[in-house]
């Protein structure tokens, strides 16, 4: 019996204190709410002062003297709150029909003109008669009652603006008096919520008690005539952002921006170009306008403009109107790009710049030291492989280099009266002192250029003078032509009748295929070796030494022969010459040149009967250098620097340029040796199956294999075995 009294006791207990819980609960909520009431009026204000401080300041109308913001009080009279309010910049002065102050203190609307131009959000009309229908709607003005179109508001920015604590303070002291007022109806109409230019003085006090479920409904429903998306404010209330497209400005804005699209005659903008800054002030039609009148030449706008970018943006857009290609506008990118180096030193007419995918292969061990070697490139697997080269390197102690010639070359061609004036020159030019004299001269025209060689032939009355010259960390080919120049006119002094044909008669040769290249050398000549143990060939190149040098007789040796290659014994060193010399603004069009590389392979064995691969790679034609043309690029500068051969060597002239060509070839021979290996074994269709094909669907009919067997049997089939 007492076990079953505490049992209904207990049951008691629960129930009184759940009913407790319950009734606190419903009352902190309540108060809680009421409390949030002015906040979430004053997000509302602070939207609506925001879009008011945008808008241009109209003739001022005022009864009073100050400069204030007409913020209402609980009078009717225009004046009676100047002396609480002046000096806010919130609202323009204006012609103003001041009414009576609501929680929302969205104040007076200027006469004559609705809240869109002073908000900037979207209305739709209503009528006076709509308006009087509705309960608690605003009664029109008496300057306003005739109207028809007054403007509903149907978007509300959530925004927040630091110009309202004024705002803020007034409803404080607005909100003691509330209380007081509940028992009028709390509906809220719309047009009152936005402050519609037709409110009145009766409809404001009867709707200044506004619940937060209102504030919501409120929300909802100017969301559904909009048919589209709205955000939260600061308090969790939907408010729906305002609409940016062209039909959602105010008629008032679109005047001025017709206006101001408007363009000027070509008179006004001549005489306006003649204006300092005159150009600069001009918008974007009106300089095409002048560009059309050729009156501005377009490949200069960079130049006339005082800012670069906009001259590349003006250039894309005649562009894309005249080729009719818009996917320059859209897909080309040319902002946030440097174009003050670009100017009269990398490229002309620029209309952007091409992102292209950048790569890094390495750790790669070049006599002793370790390099990161960036390259830019398009073809998949192309880093992959170089990078498992550098793997196998790494793991057989390094590649070890040397560099055996340095000479950038300009050939000119000069013409003689007979073959007999042009063959006594060469032989001038051959005598040891009249090679210094020429030497004296070449020199002085740089601090880096020196003369090493000249190399001439003759073809009949042709004379061909290939001048050879070290030229510090430069590529060198400008620095040579200005020295060549300079020895030709002293020449013209001892042969009166040599005549300049032309200052590059291709016998430099430059970004063409030669044997005089190929033999002689251009730029730097650098050769590497590296031996591989057969354990390393077999774990990370996955075939055997035997098997390797077979195929580089067979391939680079013997197949390069047939085909009459000039420079090209190798498997593709075009590939990451190509690659790295994007990646660090070299001239790509001398991977012509460059590329010009012999791959030798042969077995050898230690003492104690270890076989062993070794590779070799001479490349005698290489066009670099660390500084000017592309170099001075930051990008390409970057990559430089990640190499650690950027700019020029103070201490030693010409060290970055040459330890950077000894780098470029250790790649080369670790991109030869991965690709051979990868040729041996029958991967190499495999391999770029999976990693070198888009990805994009390009709707191919795919080639059925025939005698009736199925594509991996096809594929696995036609490998080399």
């Amino acid at each position: 019996m007492f076990f079953h009294q505490m049992v209904w006791q207990c049951i008691l207990a629960i129930i009184f204190s759940a009913t407790t819980c319950y009734f606190v609960t419903k009352f902190m909520l309540y108060h809680s709410v009421k409390n949030l009431k002015p906040l979430l009026l004053t997000e509302a204000q602070r939207t609506i002062a925001r879009h008011r401080q945008k808008q241009l300041r109209p003739a001022r109308s005022c009864n009073c003297d100050q400069d204030c913001d007409h913020r209402l009080n609980s009078s009717s009279n225009t004046n009676a709150h100047h002396n609480e309010n002046k000096g806010s910049d919130l609202l323009p002065p204006t012609n103003m029909t001041c009414d009576t102050a609501s929680p929302l203190d969205f104040n007076c609307i200027p006469s004559g003109r609705s809240l869109a131009g002073i908000v900037g959000v979207e209305y739709e009309p209503i009528t006076d008669s709509s308006i009087d229908d509705k309960p608690n709607s605003i009664n029109a003005s008496s300057e306003d009652s005739g109207r028809q179109g007054s403007l509903t508001p149907t978007t509300l920015t959530n925004t927040q603006d630091s110009d309202t604590e004024s705002v803020i303070d007034e409803n404080k002291r607005r909100s003691k008096n509330i209380k007081n007022k509940r028992n009028s109806n709390k509906s809220i109409n719309s047009n009152f919520f936005l402050g519609d230019d037709s409110s009145s003085a009766a409809s404001c006090d009867s709707n200044e008690d506004l619940d937060s479920s209102d504030f919501e409904n409120l929300s909802n429903t100017s969301n559904q005539e909009q048919g589209s998306v709205s955000i939260k404010g600061r308090r969790g209330h939907k408010i729906r952002p305002p609409d940016l497209s062209d039909e959602s400005i105010d008629s008032t804005q679109d005047q001025a921006t017709d206006s101001e699209r408007q363009i000027r005659s070509q008179d006004e903008l001549l005489s306006l170009m003649k204006e300092e800054n005159g150009l600069n002030i001009m918008t974007d039609d009106e300089l095409i306008s002048l560009v059309d009148a050729r009156h501005i030449p377009a490949y200069q706008l960079e130049k006339l403009l005082s800012d670069p970018e906009r001259g590349v943006k003006i250039r894309r857009m005649i562009l894309s109107r005249d080729s009719g290609c818009k996917s320059i506008i859209t897909d080309l990118p040319y902002v946030k790009y440097n174009y003050s180096l670009v100017m009269g030193a990398c490229c002309e007419n620029v209309i952007g710049y091409m992102p292209v995918p950048l790569g890094v292969v390495g750790p790669l061990l070049v006599d002793d030291k370790r390099y990161h070697i960036p390259m830019a490139t398009t073809e998949g697997c192309l880093v992959a492989s170089t990078n498992r080269g550098c793997r196998a390197i790494m793991q057989s102690g390094g590649v070890r280099s040397e560099l055996v010639a340095d000479g950038m070359t300009r050939a000119p061609c000069v013409k003689f009266s007979s073959t007999m004036r042009a063959a006594a020159a060469m032989k001038w030019i051959q005598q040891v002192e009249n090679f210094a004299l020429i030497k004296n001269i070449f020199d002085s025209t740089s601090r880096f250029a020196r003369l090493e060689k000249i190399h001439s032939r003759i073809a009949g009355p042709y004379l061909y003078i290939r001048f050879a010259a070290k030229s510090g960390d430069a590529m060198g080919m400008n620095m040579v032509s200005k020295g060549a120049e300079l020895v030709l006119c002293q020449l013209k002094e001892v042969f009166p009748d040599m005549e300049m044909s032309i200052l590059s008669g291709n016998f430099c040769s430059d970004k063409k295929p030669s044997a005089v290249n190929w033999i002689e050398g251009r730029g730097k000549s650098v050769v590497c070796e590296a031996r591989i143990p057969e354990k390393v060939v077999k774990k990370v190149l996955k075939t055997s030494v035997k098997a390797l040098v077979e195929s580089n007789v067979c391939k680079n040796l013997v197949g390069s022969a047939v085909a009459g290659s000039i420079g090209g014994f190798n498997s593709h060193a075009a590939n990451v010459v190509a690659a790295v010399y994007i990646a660090t603004g070299q001239d790509p069009a001398q991977t012509v040149g460059s590329s010009n590389c012999i791959t030798l392979m042969e077995s050898k064995r230690d003492e104690d009967g270890t076989e062993n691969l070794c590779i070799s790679c001479s490349m005698p034609s290489l066009e670099l250098g660390t500084i000017g043309g592309g170099t001075i690029l930051p990008a390409q500068a970057s990559c430089l620097d990640l190499i650690g051969v950027k700019g020029s060597c103070v201490e030693e002239p010409a060290k970055n340029a040459q330890q950077f060509a000894r780098v470029v070839c250790a790649a080369v021979l670790a991109a030869e040796l991965s690709l051979l290996s990868a040729l041996t074994e029958g991967v190499l269709v495999k391999s770029h199956m999976k990693h070198n094909r888009s990805t994009v669907s390009m709707n191919a009919t795919p080639v059925t294999p025939s005698s009736g067997r199925t594509s991996q049997s096809f594929v696995i089939h036609c490998q080399p075995q």
